[in-house]
């Protein structure tokens, strides 16, 4: 839908009017004519359309489509656009947490460490990883991009962008923890003793 530029032509009476041309698709207007209901809708959003463009009030009701004509007076020319914009865009939603096991050794009645072992196939290496352990949680992310985690700090970043948030079975002993990320196989093994 293209809305023109007001214009003054004359009304049946002869008497001076502004108009405005609203062009749509050939196509389009034949839906509109096959549906009466559709074309009313369309002709109130036209004319909010215009109200809004334009600042000025106009009758929502008392309108009348032309039954022999599609233009009254000249029509302007109008520059419409060859490829449509999307204004709606689908934004790709969350990533799907990585597929993950946590295992208890020896066993999971006498437990003396956890193994977290986790699948990352988009991973390159660990330096493109941030780890945070405490006793009670892992927390596995992607540092943000252009170096801004020299700028915050050595802290964990925003958890919104987390790829996996894990709550531990059992209390884990952060300075004894280690973790590998096996480059062929792209897994992080985090390997967490528990304590005394």
């Amino acid at each position: 839908m293209s809305f023109g530029e007001p214009h003054a032509e004359l009304d049946r009476a002869g008497r001076g009017c502004t108009a405005y041309d609203v062009v749509v698709n050939s196509g389009f207007f034949r839906t509109l004519q096959a549906d009466p209901l559709y074309l009313e809708f369309f002709l109130t959003v036209a004319m909010e359309g215009l109200s809004e463009k334009y600042g000025v009030e106009l009758e929502l009701t008392g309108w009348r489509v032309l039954r022999n004509r599609k233009f009254l007076g000249s029509i302007s020319a109008q520059n419409i656009r060859a490829r449509p914009r999307p204004h709606i865009q689908e934004l790709p939603g969350p990533p799907e947490p990585p597929q993950f096991v946590v295992v208890a050794e020896p066993s999971a009645q006498d437990p003396q460490v956890l193994q977290a072992r986790v699948h990352l196939p988009q991973v390159d290496g660990a330096g493109s990883l941030w780890l945070g352990l405490s006793e009670e949680r892992l927390l596995l992310s992607r540092p943000p991009p252009g170096g801004a985690a020299a700028e915050r700090g050595p802290g964990p970043p925003a958890r919104q962008g987390a790829l996996l948030e894990l709550g531990l079975p059992f209390p884990a002993d952060p300075a004894r923890c280690r973790a590998r990320f096996h480059r062929r196989s792209k897994v992080l093994t985090v390997t967490m003793p528990l304590r005394a």
